[in-house]
């Protein structure tokens, strides 16, 4: 079964240095690496060292992956504009990375506005918002999205022509 290395020091508390992503990827089977660390140094190394694809970790990254020759994201946005960050990657991978940094800087609010609370809080919130879920529950110590945080975050929808935004 193939396997995806992910690298997220925000969550585990531990970064995955070069050699050792090098040194997992020659495991029969591991075939990529999300990478959620913003070190772009680091992945210059790790691809310099493997031949994983790679995908970004975070959607404010995926640019600069994409520059570097990376192959995606994993994402949080792409729920609510997946067609958009489609093209953007299609644009990116046929040379056209002046199109893909067009798409990308019109997104530039909704990736920092997604995160202004800890994820998955407010990416379930929209998703609700938009009809596409039908409860925001978390397991705690996550909670709901304050009213505030509803109130901004309908307004950035809104901004971004995305349904339910209000």
């Amino acid at each position: 079964m193939p396997v995806v290395l992910y690298n997220i020091p925000g969550r585990t508390a531990l970064n995955m240095e070069p050699a050792l992503i090098a040194e997992l990827a020659a495991i029969p089977g591991v075939i990529a690496l999300k990478q959620a660390n913003d070190d772009l140094s680091q992945l210059a190394q790790v691809m310099d060292a493997c031949d994983l694809a790679i995908y970004a970790g975070n959607d404010d990254m995926l640019m600069p992956v994409l520059e570097m020759g990376g192959t995606g994201v994993i994402s949080v946005a792409s729920h609510l504009v997946g067609d958009a960050m489609q093209q953007m990657v299609a644009l990116a991978a046929a040379g056209d990375l002046d199109g893909a940094r067009a798409i990308d800087t019109s997104l530039t609010t909704l990736w920092s506005g997604l995160f202004e609370a800890t994820n998955p809080i407010l990416i379930k919130a929209a998703l609700v918002m938009c009809g596409m879920i039908p409860t925001d529950h978390l397991r705690l110590p996550l909670v709901s999205a304050t009213a505030g945080e509803r109130g901004r975050l309908a307004a950035l929808l809104d901004d971004h022509g995305i349904t339910g935004g209000s």
